[in-house]
């Protein structure tokens, strides 16, 4: 009777351990919530800028990954623009922290073979040609030359620290937008695993909300508020940083948009270091 039991034990754990699915956990997007009193947040000294509406940002800029091995990572046919025109236009603006080797092989099951792939972001002048301000801000970026390409496009004519810093918050907007559109393509292909899609509609949930915190942040500029503007620049980083958490806890060993992620996040960043020119 003893040894039945035992049996009878050991087949109701194997059917507990044979049932166990893997999960993409939810990590919580940002979601900006930061009360920042009026009165006693720091004003931002700058001459009044004008920002235009976001609404149109991305209609005409394309938003382009900066690795030249973009195919690889996400699977897709076709060629691949990367380059960034620049002083040096031989050399390419290739963007730190993303691993392309990763990316490229986050599921045996998966080819993600999306039609298109993301175009250059920006189809610019050498930065030889800037205007000598833009460089001068740019410098102090934890990456200038995506700096200084990133901005020219979005330019108004204006080149103090606040206009600038609107001029890379508009590409950030822009790339964004280029981002959850890809996203969405990405989601419903038929390579791509309902597991996958899964970790991915989460990444659209945290591209949403990385969008409203760059919106948020040309608002705050215009009202001087320095303390709202660094809070929602912040968060737009940890939105895009994200993402790349929901596949890693899933046990997926790099994103299908890791590279994506981490350009938001080097444009996020690259506006935080501008925004420090204004207080």
């Amino acid at each position: 009777m003893e040894v039945i039991n035992h049996i009878l034990l050991f087949i109701s754990l194997s059917s507990l351990l044979l049932s166990a699915n893997a999960v993409c956990v939810p990590r919580k997007h940002s979601d900006f919530a930061v009360s920042t009193n009026p009165s006693s947040a720091p004003a931002l000294h700058h001459a009044d800028v004008s920002v235009p509406s976001t609404s149109g940002v991305s209609g005409s800029v394309e938003a382009r990954l900066p690795h030249a091995d973009v195919s690889a990572a996400l699977g897709v046919t076709g060629s691949v623009e990367a380059k960034v025109p620049h002083a040096d236009v031989s050399a390419e603006v290739k963007l730190p922290h993303a691993d392309v080797s990763a990316a490229a092989g986050v599921s045996g099951s998966v080819e993600a073979k999306v039609s298109g792939s993301f175009s250059p972001i920006l189809h610019t002048p050498p930065t030889a040609n800037v205007n000598p301000a833009v460089h001068k801000v740019c410098g102090i970026t934890k990456d200038p030359v995506v700096c200084a390409t990133t901005i020219i496009p979005f330019l108004s004519g204006e080149f103090d620290p606040a206009s600038i810093l609107v001029s890379e918050i508009q590409a950030a907007i822009s790339f964004t937008n280029k981002t959850i559109a890809k996203a969405n393509e990405l989601a419903t292909h038929h390579s791509t695993s309902n597991f996958e899609s899964q970790c991915i509609e989460q990444c659209q949930e945290n591209y949403d909300s990385a969008l409203n915190n760059f919106q948020t942040a040309l608002v705050a500029i215009k009202a001087h508020d320095a303390g709202r503007l660094n809070s929602v620049l912040s968060a737009a980083i940890t939105d895009a940083d994200t993402c790349n958490d929901g596949f890693s806890d899933a046990g997926i060993p790099g994103s299908l948009l890791g590279e994506a992620n981490a350009y938001i996040h080097l444009l996020g960043a690259i506006c935080l270091d501008i925004s420090t020119l204004l207080h």
